[in-house]
């Protein structure tokens, strides 16, 4: 499985503002279960430079390239509120990579 994990940055005074855009944004494009799973649908926790927001998403099989497309298109909303940047990762599970070196996931 792919796995997509979304950093954000907010910084002081801000908070409001990028909170307020993050309602519009669940509006504007609610989970989509032919998509995704979501696994963090948001956590945050203050830094010493400002706010540090996490989302990670399991994402459906050959569904990667609209679900990047998505999540960029998301993250460009905020792109007017000055100091705001993100970053967007991407996973293999531990199933998918192992295999690649030669090995497999123990069962649980």
């Amino acid at each position: 499985m792919v796995i997509i994990l979304t950093t954000s940055y907010i910084p002081y005074g801000k908070e409001k503002t990028i909170a307020e855009k993050y309602l519009e944004i669940v509006k504007k494009y609610p989970m989509d279960r032919s998509l995704e799973k979501s696994l963090i649908r948001v956590a945050v926790k203050a830094t010493h430079k400002g706010i540090k927001s996490i989302s990670a998403t399991e994402v459906k099989e050959g569904k990667y390239d609209e679900m990047l497309k998505r999540i960029t298109n998301m993250n460009l909303i905020y792109s007017d509120v000055p100091g705001f940047s993100y970053k967007i990762e991407t996973f293999l599970s531990g199933v998918d990579a192992l295999p690649m070196i030669g090995l497999s996931m123990p069962e649980d």
